[in-house]
């Protein structure tokens, strides 16, 4: 495959990717500020993910 055809491919799916991880961001803000998501400590969040792993 041409290198330059290669370096473009690669550098969409980087840009896609990074779309995709803004779009989950904004949405995770959103359903914070509408009061659908809980604020944790790092240590809560610590612990609560722990537990998540041992089930």
């Amino acid at each position: 495959m041409n290198m330059a055809i290669a370096k473009k491919i690669r550098k969409i799916k980087i840009k896609r990717r990074r779309d995709e991880i803004a779009q989950n961001g904004r949405e995770a803000l959103a359903a914070y500020r509408a009061g659908e998501l809980k604020s944790y400590t790092a240590e809560e969040a610590i612990a609560e993910l722990r537990s998540m792993m041992i089930e």
